[in-house]
């Protein structure tokens, strides 16, 4: 029973987390569209991840956002290194 319950609560964390990146992704893309409105077409970003866990999917996850939202996304996805 632990396991299940250890289980559930690691996969609340995980969707809570995907909601944060998405939630503040979403912010600093309104910012960015806000503050550069007269240069819409031309914004880009870069991004990059380090080891911590999920950083690469959440990395990934930011990108879609920002490549949804027609910015162009400048993605690190090499080996990791020490952040």
């Amino acid at each position: 029973r632990l396991r299940r319950s250890e289980r559930s609560r690691q996969l609340l964390v995980h969707w809570m987390n995907v909601l944060k990146i998405s939630h503040e992704t979403r912010g600093l893309i309104s910012h960015l569209q806000q503050t550069f409105a007269d240069e819409k077409h031309k914004l880009s970003v870069v991004i990059d991840f380090d080891a911590r866990h999920q950083s690469h999917q959440f990395a990934h996850l930011a990108a879609a956002l920002f490549v949804y939202e027609q910015i162009h996304v400048y993605l690190f996805d090499s080996q990791t290194v020490p952040t």
